[in-house]
């Protein structure tokens, strides 16, 4: 300290202002410093008594001190240098001096991206045994996406050791085309080739989807669009813009946290295909992520709390009692699937009609009942009312007021982006309907009707169960006295809806895909799924428990579940004069489902309906996804929404067991 003093007193251009600004400056470069040396050098404990002459030219520059000062600086202060974080002073000064004076030195951003080690970490390699720094670095140009300040200039540098080649990149290592991700987070995740997004960040994105259902390309242009001039602010050299963010390389770094947070949840490591396209890159391990809550379940399945379980005292000799309940419910999202009914393959495309083991229905005629082949570049057959059909579809589809129903009638909430674009109409909107259309033939006329409209659960089950005394529709084309009413398929079918089970308290317990519809044998599946081997609840609470009681009369499984129907759905939808319903779904009589003295009602049998509230936001973020996407993101989101809502449940002093 003395001798700092003394070099302050002796010369009038080290003030401490100079001195503070070399110290900040310097502190962002050690990466840079270390480099210089050779990799023998073990410069991470103590400072390297000399800077590289491009780092002494820089520093002068951007302190406005002589070169002399530099040395006599680096001299006085490098143990304080080396001791800082850079991050530290990573504030709005430190880049206008990055961006006036670095530039010119080769240092135009403050921000140099660096693997976390300089040091190879494949135990096989001779380099890691003799405990040498790798050499071998290449920087390249980037745009840094941070919270404080914006897109920012920044060099990505990655080393590769030249024993074993293994190359370390900022946030994951490749060796032998295989991309390993470091098993703590370097704080910034590569989104495309150029781009990194801070982690803090992409947490705020994941928590405006979640929270606000706003999608990944709005939140790409939300980000954008609050720095309007980042562009400008890039150094002249600089040869990628700021501005080209978009939602696919958000949900890119979504998908990273996501995959990483859960690694860590397992203890393990985040392997993936280093070559090949960005998209089909973690298709593997999002598939992986899929099975396991498949196998498994969510992480909260376990969860049980005083507000979703009720012990009631014994009187006497009795012991307490544990009482348990679950909600279920279903909301259509909807995301494409085969057309096939009761396939649950994946498409190969979110624009295909059938899965790839069904391509050939591609060349079947649309209309229903109707197996003749179909014209080139057409989906009907060359039966003249099954032309005409055809005709009339692509007609309607052309009008502007079928555009407004469509869009109605999906019942889109929110637009995938707010940017305004120069595009067709019927591009923005569905054209595939997941209803069949029904037309009536009347001589030479075709005419649209509004009624008698097959829904995909009607189809699914006449699948199953075909209904008596209907014949199929004729399609001999001669007979034309007589009206006839034609149904036809030209759309993309969709999943029925998304099955969940709640506690009461509101965490999500599970989750599963329906297909064709909210069947009967597919609720009783799931909740079969869900609790076998695990501690099953005392009452599953459903607004057709009537139907479920009626279906598991004598299943082992459910002897000691409660299934009674919800209050509400109780008094409105089901029939007084339903003799089964009124004696075993009624929750009256239930009465450990009573609040105290009877009063009301001890758990909240509504929650479903109103988490379905929260999941149909996600309506038009998700109905265009594949199907291995789909179930990744809502499974992120729900859980998520169950770390929110625990976190809200500690706030209330609710004592959470699981």
């Amino acid at each position: 300290m003395k001798a700092l003093l003394d070099a302050l007193n002796e010369n009038t251009a080290l003030s401490l202002p100079y001195l503070m600004k070399f110290i900040i400056y310097a502190s962002t470069l050690k990466n840079d410093i270390i480099l210089a040396y050779p990799s023998t050098f073990q410069g991470w404990q103590d400072a390297p008594p000399f800077l590289p002459p491009s780092m002494v030219e820089f520093l002068a520059a951007a302190c406005t001190i002589t070169q002399a000062d530099v040395e006599r600086c680096w001299a006085l202060v490098k143990g304080v240098v080396w001791a800082l974080d850079p991050s530290t002073f990573n504030d709005t000064s430190l880049l206008a001096a990055f961006k006036i004076s670095g530039s010119r030195h080769g240092y135009p951003s403050p921000r140099t991206l660096w693997p976390p080690t300089s040091y190879c970490m494949n135990r096989q390699c001779p380099r890691s045994d003799m405990a040498r720094k790798i050499q071998v670095a290449e920087q390249r140009q980037a745009i840094l996406y941070t919270v404080a300040h914006g897109p920012i200039p920044a060099w990505s540098v990655h080393l590769e050791c030249t024993d074993c080649r293994t190359t370390y990149y900022v946030d994951y290592w490749e060796r032998g085309n295989i991309r390993t991700y470091y098993d703590t987070c370097s704080g910034v995740v590569q989104v495309s080739g150029h781009k990194y997004v801070e982690v803090p960040l992409i947490q705020s994105w994941k928590n405006g989807v979640n929270t606000a259902w706003v999608s990944f390309s709005n939140c790409a242009s939300m980000y954008v669009n609050q720095y309007p001039s980042a562009d400008e602010d890039l150094p002249p050299q600089w040869k990628f813009k700021a501005s080209t963010l978009d939602g696919e390389e958000v949900y890119d770094g979504f998908l990273v946290i996501s995959l990483l947070e859960d690694c860590r949840r397992r203890n393990t490591v985040l392997s993936v295909p280093h070559g090949g396209l960005q998209s089909q890159r973690f298709v593997k391990a999002i598939q992986a992520r899929n099975l396991r809550m498949r196998l498994y379940g969510l992480p909260h399945i376990d969860h049980a709390c005083t507000k979703c379980v009720r012990i009631i005292k014994g009187d006497g000799n009795e012991v307490d009692r544990e009482v348990s309940a679950v909600v279920m419910d279903g909301i259509t999202l909807g995301r494409p699937t085969c057309g096939v009914a009761l396939c649950k393959l994946p498409l190969a495309s979110v624009k295909d009609r059938f899965c790839p083991s069904h391509q050939e229905q591609n060349s079947v005629c649309c209309i229903v009942g109707c197996t003749r082949t179909v014209r080139p570049t057409f989906r009907t057959c060359d039966i003249n009312d099954h032309k005409r059909i055809e005709d009339v579809h692509l007609q309607r589809s052309s009008a502007a007021f079928q555009y407004k129903q469509r869009l109605e009638r999906a019942r889109v909430a929110h637009p995938k982006n707010s940017d305004p674009v120069d595009t067709a109409i019927r591009s923005l909107l569905d054209e595939e309907d997941a209803l069949e259309e029904t037309y009536e033939v009347v001589g030479d006329q075709v005419l649209p009707s509004n009624t008698d409209q097959l829904t995909q659960a009607k189809a699914a089950r006449q699948s199953i169960q075909p209904e008596v005394n209907q014949p199929p529709t004729p399609v001999s084309e001669d007979d034309n006295s007589q009206p006839k009413k034609l149904r036809a398929i030209f759309g993309r079918k969709r999943t029925h809806n998304e099955q969940i089970l709640v506690a009461p308290c509101g965490v999500i317990i599970a989750r599963e895909t329906f297909f064709n519809a909210e069947a009967i044998p597919s609720v009783v599946e799931m909740i079969k799924n869900t609790y076998t081997n695990r501690h099953k609840p005392n009452h599953i609470i459903f607004d057709n428990n009537c139907s479920v009681a009626k279906h598991i009369k004598n299943d082992e499984f459910f002897r000691h579940i409660g299934l009674a129907v919800d209050v509400f759905h109780f008094k409105c939808k089901h029939s007084q004069t339903d003799t089964f319903c009124q004696e075993n779904c009624n929750p009256h009589s239930f009465p450990e489902l009573r609040g105290e003295n009877g009063q009301g009602w001890y758990f909240n049998t509504s929650i479903a309906e109103q988490t379905n509230v929260w999941l149909g936001g996600f309506h038009s973020i998700c109905r265009e996804m594949t199907a291995d996407r789909f179930d990744f993101f809502l499974d992120e989101m729900v859980i998520m929404r169950n770390r929110t809502t625990l976190a809200r449940l500690r706030k209330k002093q609710v004592l959470v067991v699981q």
